[in-house]
């Protein structure tokens, strides 16, 4: 998982900017309940997606997290 995070990142890093100097870039993560965001009550159980905007600067990109417990490529 840790591979992926690192994998979407450095290909971030390496995108041209074809974006308008005063938008900022969002990052839409679809996928299951890995990357779910969760509900305090249910700490400790974390999806990857739902810290991944603790490690991203907001003035630079924004986290979308999109993931559904349950759902695949096939059925979103």
């Amino acid at each position: 998982m840790l591979r992926i995070i690192i994998g979407v990142l450095f290909s971030l890093s390496f995108m041209p900017t074809i974006y308008a100097e005063d938008t900022i870039p969002h990052l839409y993560v679809i996928d299951d309940s890995i990357a779910e965001n969760y509900e305090k009550q249910r700490h400790p159980l974390t999806g990857w997606a739902q810290v991944l905007q603790e490690y991203l600067d907001e003035s630079k990109i924004v986290v979308i997290n999109k993931a559904i417990s349950g759902r695949s490529s096939k059925s979103y």
